[in-house]
């Protein structure tokens, strides 16, 4: 891929909203219309643009949540005991 999915995350990391196709999404935790609006064509993507500039809230709102998802799924500490869980499952097999 083209590194997409690793902006999306580092955008949700930093609470902001975000518009991508479900394809750019790449298969991300967020929830359409929660952690970020998914719009798979150039209007969609203009509307959700313009509705943010009309609404910040809904653009503060979307943006924290997508920072929370990020944090509880993402975090370098978060994937760090995953690792290390599964680490020790395979040394218990043995």
């Amino acid at each position: 891929g083209g590194g997409m999915g690793s902006k999306v995350v580092e955008s949700m990391g930093r609470a902001r909203p975000i518009v991508a196709a479900k394809v750019g999404a790449g298969g991300r935790d967020g929830a359409n219309g929660r952690d970020i609006l998914i719009a798979d064509d150039a209007a969609l993507c203009a509307d959700a643009v313009a509705r943010w500039l009309r609404y910040p809230q809904m653009a503060a709102r979307i943006g924290d949540a997508a920072r929370a998802t990020a944090r509880s799924r993402y975090d370098n500490d978060v994937l760090a005991r995953g690792l290390i869980t599964f680490y020790r499952s395979l040394s218990s097999r043995g």
